[in-house]
């Protein structure tokens, strides 16, 4: 065969019959539309999306034939029994004795199933029956041929045959193998889980050797069937060793033998049991049709002897797997499971090295067995010896008595099984054993514990042996303090101590004379408690589970509440949330994960609230109450597909209700008690706590109000397994209550409990005058007041109508307003609308309180004969059509009605519009309206119906006002002073009322008098008045009361002229600038009428311009181009006034861009010499000259301004230093332009030709502590030296070294240093103070010395004797550092010593010992100093 492979042909390959590639291009169609793409019955998108092609397919055959290993697409075909399952699973019968199938004949095999296919689904024959089930078959051939299984369909007319395979029946009993929990986890070792559906119910169990690798559509199919509301559900599992029916042991005499025989995949058939015991005797056993689903059969027999028994079951006649079964029968034994054993000698501590223990062991209603005890050490052998005494009434006791300390292992046998909870671990303590006392309790905390509290701890010795236990506490002063034993209970003691002082305390407690483990413990004790903030209570702070969580409630008191902090210690960490209810508590949660105590510490503002830390002892989780076995479950239920066969185990509860199975250990409390809302104060509130499906655990209630005070709980079993709660709220306020299973908070608890007052109407009050019988009046406001504050909860109601005939023939509602106020207290107002009776009815909760209903008479409250009207609205005249108007009515002292205004006109339609009648709220009503008819008009004001004094009054409207139409004729702008004016004003078509005023206002503010005259027959008047002052008259014309238009016109009066009367000042008579207008100004006031001239007179032409104030005075500027001396003539009818013409001096304006500075000082400079500048300020106006000169060390050069009184000045400064200097110029505190500027400034002398050199300057061999020198040549600047050199020498350190310099009076110098640190010595020279060339200088100081500065000196050098010391002196000062070497060469060695002077010299001598000739060797670092000494030695000596 060929194998196809994945490329991608072109249109070419496929021309040119490149097989491979189409092979290759074939496959891919196939993979992509076969396998890929179509969506198969039991199958979603999703599925198809998340696998490859080939773990799809495989996949569905796997679903298809479950009970078949299928991996691959090409070993598992091989005996062709796979496809014919295959093609009996697509359509049942079409194979259905596939499994009788030879798997020698694999070729037949295959043929048949294909066969079969291709006839009756349609699946095409791709392959050979030959080559599929070749062991090298091609698994893409294969896949192509099993792909279009999915979509087969059987056709009709199909050859089904009923199937019958007797081996498919199973018969199995209560258990099969043994199995076991796998880590928690919910799933099996080496076994399968499984579930088996009957009629009335789903049983999960576990199987032997089940179908290999279960998909994940059989686990869908659980879970359906899980959450079907169809069957209840019963959760079983299985024993720990076979005991059944038909399994070979387990069996016993007498007793019935059950077992169940499944025909569901056996086909059609019936079931019997035969069954023969060991003598050969046979007879049927009772053979009973479950008739469910899986078509089962319970089986009973009843074996009446021991031996082994052959049952054998048969289905339609033919063995089922594994018939004839052999089965042992046993005598009857007794039931280890029922019975105990307890006492001291199994507790897991408390039992100490060589001394006897025991226990008791109960085996009443166990029927009848042997008794067998082991007790194993703590290496694993039995070498712990025992006797076990019989007590009487089937109570036999145990004694033991173990050796050695350490854990021992007591196993107790009934009847050959192990009793439960057998094996027993028991710890055995050391004879004394101060090391495993534990010590424990609030009073033994590090900190929480306050003075005036009693502080209580527990040791327990139960596992520590035999000893004296002591315990010490000392106060803060080192003081012991007393300590109370306040009980002792099975190696228990408790203990408390009362501190009355803060401070540390120290606790010690020792067994048999030694500390325990922690002893001493220090104690913090803090000091009392103040005020708090917050309070806790709850199951957590007391106990709880391990790996559950413990929960606590935090609740506020108070307003202000602090900084909260929680921390656990104990046995492990834990944990902690909480959770803000915000309603002033949260809950709080930790999870421990030990058992032990721990202590619970609540901080409020990092401080330990009152009682805290709260010892809580955490127990671990029980057999009946196991946090760990809901999940175990859980995950359990997720790994049983396929129907399996398993007895269900009896250790476990059952549960019957569908959702038992993900819900397994719920409480639930419920009832109106547990209720957010709906419980009154002093009323029973009841509820519910249902544990029935959560196991055996003890049921705990905590529960307290809103302030802190517990509330008593009343508990009632009854019958069906739930609890009956209940309690009485005798406060209205908010209820925390906590259930607690098994110390553990049920799910939703802590429930918080609004707790209500209640309605109670009979407590409602009623108050006010809007409630009195009398003295209530009409159209007054009033109110009432409805008090609820003892009335508890509920709505408000009230309702106030007047009776029939008060405001029309029938009641009517009466409107109001009610408040509710902060206090529980309303208040309602009203206004009465009428005199007569009224009727207010008031409901609380819905229902009339007893008060209720109320009768108020209210009586008349107005006297219209009080009122009174007036304004522009209603007078005689003054009033005109279509201008608004108004009036105002004052009602004081007339009582309260209402107000009502009538207008009436002799013409139809409506007198006025925009009426409107405005509340002014003191006692007096505004009325606004206006006319739209001319004419009288009649206004009728009434006050509670009835007239006011003087209506109706009549108004008479006039015409409309126009203004435009009135005229002024005859009044002149230009008067003269004291003569009679006279001028015309007609107001012809102007309406209104006619009334005409003039008035005329002098200059001087005040009133001319005026004659204003009717003219006879016309609609006009004359205006007359004499002007008395010189000035501007104001002429105000107003016409019914309105100015006319123009109006006021200004009229001016003058007085002949008069020159002399003329008056001017202002800068611009004295002086000015150049460029700027100069002003001034002139006044004619009281000079009469005149012409004015001006004139300027000067260096230049100057633009004279002037303008009229309007007050007899004149504004005058001119500006002058040019400076110099003014005249400015003022004429007034062509005569000077006085002070003219005057004399102006004009200069420049101040601007400093205008000076100019020049000069060689702004180029150079030298030291000591003045640097010149020029500057010219004479077109920079008006200024103070300012000039300063910093060099760049901060050194400032004198400066000197001179004056040439011409706008220029002469400046000099004279530069002390030489460097970069920076010249700032300023003129009127301004800078000049071009300044700042920077000038060189030179040295006095010029040191650029001397000259340095020599080694102190250079570097070569300078060496620390060795003196070097150098050599200034100053000649080309003095022959004769003189105090001109100077040299400064800074060390690496920052100090400096000294220096000594030599004039050789000849202009050089010679500089000598010696340098005391290593490193870069910087060496700055300077000539007069100016630093010469290249200067400072950089010298590198090194380690190291120079022989030739080495001195050596004295007599022992010249001349020596011998026996003598003979001494001479070595001086190195100035040589650096080296090493010294002398040495004495001669006839005889020589006795030399050397001795340090400190002072960079030593002192040496020597002995010679016989006379002759010597050389004496100096050396300093290895090399010989200068000078060679050869010494004789005398002879007589």
């Amino acid at each position: 065969m060929t194998k196809p492979v994945s490329l991608s042909p072109d249109s070419k390959a496929i021309v040119d019959g490149n097989l491979k590639l189409i092979l290759g291009l074939v496959w891919t169609l196939i993979l992509h539309y076969s396998i890929s793409m179509p969506v198969w019955e039991d199958e979603g998108d999703d599925d198809a999306k998340k696998q490859t092609p080939k773990q799809r397919l495989l996949g569905w055959i796997q679903n298809k034939i479950p009970y078949l290993p299928i991996t691959n697409f090409n070993q598992n075909w091989q005996d062709g029994k796979a496809l014919g399952a295959l093609v009996d699973s697509c359509a049942p019968g079409l194979c259905p004795d596939w499994e009788s199938w030879d798997p020698q004949k694999p070729v037949d095999n295959a043929r048949e199933a294909m066969q079969q296919a291709d006839d009756w689904l349609g699946v095409p024959q791709v392959i050979t029956p030959e080559e599929i089930i070749h062991p090298d078959v091609d698994e893409h051939s294969v896949m192509t041929y099993l792909s279009q299984f999915p979509k087969a369909k059987l056709k009709p007319g199909a050859p089904l045959k009923p199937k019958l395979n007797p081996k498919k029946a199973r018969a199995y009993g209560r258990g099969v193998k043994k199995c076991f929990w796998l880590d928690g986890m919910g799933g099996l070792k080496g076994e399968r889980a499984g579930v088996r559906q009957t009629s009335s119910h789903t049983q999960v169990f576990v199987v032997t050797n089940p179908s290999p690798d279960f998909d994940k559509l059989q686990r869908k199919w659980l879970l359906r069937l899980l959450e079907s509301d169809e069957v209840g559900l019963q959760i079983l599992t299985c024993l720990c060793k076979p005991v059944a029916g038909i399994e070979p042991t387990g069996n016993m005499v007498k007793q019935p033998a059950k077992f169940t025989v499944d025909t569901i995949s056996a086909g059609q058939g019936d079931v019997m049991v035969f069954v023969e015991d060991p003598e050969g005797n046979k007879e049927e056993a009772q053979v009973t049709p479950d008739s469910d689903k899986n078509k089962t059969y319970s089986v009973e027999y009843l074996p009446k002897v021991t031996g082994l028994h052959k049952v054998t079951v048969l289905f339609a006649g033919q063995h089922i797997s594994k018939s004839p079964f052999e089965v042992n029968v046993d005598k009857a034994q007794g039931d280890a499971s029922k019975v105990t054993a307890k006492g001291p000698g199994l507790e897991a501590a408390g039992n100490i090295a060589n001394k006897p223990t025991y226990f008791d062991i109960y085996t009443a209603g166990a029927g009848v067995g042997d008794i067998g005890v082991e007790v194993e050490d703590p290496q694993g052998k039995n070498s712990v010896e025992l006797l076990v005494e019989d007590k009487g009434n089937q109570v036999y006791r145990c004694v033991y008595k173990p050796m050695q300390p350490g854990p021992h292992v007591v196993k107790v046998f009934f009847a050959g099984d192990t009793i439960p909870k057998s094996p027993f671990i028991v710890q055995v303590g050391e004879a004394c054993n101060p090391n495993a006392c534990r010590a424990s309790g609030r009073g033994l905390q590090p900190k929480g514990v306050r003075i005036r509290e009693t502080a209580d701890f527990k040791v327990d010795t139960k596992a520590a042996g035999s000893g004296e236990l002591s315990v010490t506490v000392k106060g803060p002063k080192g003081l012991e303090e007393l300590v109370k034993q306040k009980g002792f209970l099975d190696g228990v003691y408790a203990f408390e101590y009362y501190p009355s002082t803060p401070g540390r305390y120290s606790i010690a407690i020792t067994w048999g004379g030694h500390h325990i483990p922690k002893s001493p413990f220090e104690v913090q004790v803090g000091p009392e408690a103040g005020m708090q903030k917050v309070r806790a209570w709850g199951p957590g702070l007391h106990g709880g589970i391990v790996g559950r969580s413990a929960d606590f409630v935090v609740e506020s008191i108070g307003s202000e509440v602090g900084s909260l902090g929680f921390a656990i210690e104990g046995p492990s960490q834990a944990k902690i949330e909480y959770d803000d209810q915000n309603d002033g508590s949260c809950d709080v949660k930790y999870w421990p994960k030990e058992p032990g105590e721990y202590a619970v510490h609540i901080m409020c503002d990092d401080e330990d609230i009152k009682d805290s830390p709260y010892m809580a002892f955490i127990h671990p989780a029980t057999g009946d109450y196991n946090p760990d076995l809901v999940n175990q479950l859980l995950c359990f239920s997720l790994l049983v597909p396929g129907p399996w066969f398993l007895t269900p185990m009896p250790e476990l509860k059952h549960y019957t209700e569908r959702d038992s199975l993900l819900a397994l250990l719920q409480v639930r409390a419920y009832g109106p008690g547990l209720e957010k809302s709906g419980c009154i104060v002093n009323n029973l509130a009841e509820f519910t706590v249902d544990p029935k499906d959560a196991g055996k655990a003890p049921l705990k209630i905590f529960a307290q109000d809103g302030e802190g005070q517990p509330i008593d709980i009343q508990m009632k079993s009854r019958m069906d397994g739930t609890y009956a709660c209940s309690y009485t709220p005798v406060k209205a306020i908010k209820h925390t209550i906590a259930v607690v299973w098994g110390g553990v908070n049920i799910p939703h608890s802590p429930y918080r409990v609004s707790i209500g007052q209640g309605s109670h109407p009979q407590k409602v009050k009623v108050f006010g005058p809007g409630v009195e019988r009398s003295g209530l009046k009409a159209n007054e406001p009033t109110h009432f007041t409805v008090d609820c504050s003892e009335a508890g909860e509920g709505d408000v109601s009230v309702g106030i109508k007047c009776d029939a005939r008060v405001l029309s023939e029938d009641e009517e509602d009466v409107d109001f307003d009610i408040i509710h106020n902060a206090n529980d207290t309303f208040t309602v107002k009203y206004v009465p609308p009428a005199a007569g009776r009224y009727t207010i009815k008031v409901l609380f909760a819905s229902q009339e309180i007893p008060a209720s209903p109320f009768r108020v008479k209210v009586d008349p409250s107005h006297d219209a004969s009080k009122v009174k009207a007036e304004g522009p609205g209603l007078s005689k005249a003054g009033v005109e059509n279509g201008k608004p108007t108004h009036f105002t009515v004052y009602t004081k002292g007339a009582g309260k009605a209402p107000l009502n205004v009538q207008f009436n006109s002799p013409l139809p339609g409506d007198a006025v519009k925009d009426l409107d009648i405005i509340d002014n709220y003191d006692y007096s009503h505004t009325v606004k309206y206006t006319p739209t008819q001319q004419g009288n008009m009649q206004v009728l004001v009434t006050y509670g119906g009835d007239p006011i004094p003087k209506s109706p009054f009549t108004v008479g409207v006039a015409a409309p006002l126009d203004l435009s139409k009135i005229k002024l004729n005859g009044l002149e702008n230009r008067v003269e002073v004291g003569k009679d004016q006279e001028f015309t004003i007609d107001t012809r078509g102007a309406g209104g009322q006619g009334k005409l005023d003039v008035t005329i206002l002098s200059p001087s503010r005040k009133v001319v008098p005026c004659l204003v005259t009717p003219v006879t027959g016309r609609e006009s008047s004359t205006a007359k008045f004499i002007p008395r002052e010189e000035g501007l008259y104001a002429v105000d014309v107003t016409y019914d009361g309105h100015p006319v238009p123009g109006s006021p016109y200004a009229v001016e009066a003058s007085l002949p002229p008069d020159p002399t009367k003329v008056k001017a000042h202002g800068p611009g008579l004295e002086g000015g600038l150049v460029g700027k207008p100069a002003e001034f100004t002139i006044d004619t006031k009281g000079a009469g009428t005149g012409g004015l001239g001006l004139t300027v007179e000067g260096p230049c032409e100057a633009k004279i311009e002037c303008s009229d104030n309007g007050d007899g005075t004149c504004s005058v500027s001119y500006l002058p181009t040019k400076p110099g001396e003014y005249f400015v003539n003022i004429l007034f009818e062509e005569v000077h006034i006085p002070g003219s013409p005057f004399k102006a001096d004009i200069e420049m304006p101040f601007d400093p861009s205008k000076v100019v500075a020049s000069g060689p000082g702004l180029e150079h400079g030298k030291v000591g010499e003045a640097g010149l500048l020029s500057v010219d300020c004479s077109e920079a106006g008006p200024g103070a000259l300012g000039l300063e000169a910093v060099s760049d060390s901060g050194t400032k050069a004198e400066v000197s301004i001179q004056n040439n009184k011409d706008g220029t000045y002469a400046v000099t400064y004279v530069p002390l230093t030489a460097g970069m200097y920076t010249l700032i110029m300023k003129y009127g505190g301004e800078l000049v332009p071009h300044f700042p500027t920077r000038v060189k400034v030179e040295p006095a002398v010029d040191t650029s030709r001397i000259k340095v050199f020599g080694p102190g300057i250079e570097g070569k061999d300078v060496f620390r502590e060795a003196t070097t020198d150098f050599t200034v040549d100053s000649r080309p600047l003095t022959q004769v030296g003189g105090d001109h050199i100077k040299a400064h020498i800074a060390n690496p350190s920052g100090a400096s070294t000294e220096c000594f310099v030599t004039d050789n009076a000849d202009g050089t110098y010679q500089v000598e240093y010696t340098p005391f640190e290593k490193g870069l010595h910087v060496v700055e020279v300077t000539y007069d103070d100016v630093p010469i060339p290249n200067s400072p200088f950089k010298v590198a100081v090194t380690e190291g010395c120079q022989p030739s500065r080495v001195q050596a000196q004295g007599p022992g050098l010249k001349e020596a004797f011998t026996n003598k010391p003979n001494v001479f002196t070595v001086v190195t000062r100035g040589a650096g550092i080296g090493g010294l070497g002398i040495t004495v060469e001669g006839p005889s060695e020589s006795k030399i010593n050397c001795r340090d002077n400190k002072d960079g010299s030593c002192s040496a001598e020597y002995i010679p010992f016989a006379p002759g000739d010597y050389d004496v060797n100096i050396t300093y670092g290895g090399a010989h100093i200068p000078g060679e000494l050869v010494l004789r030695e005398d002879p007589k000596e």
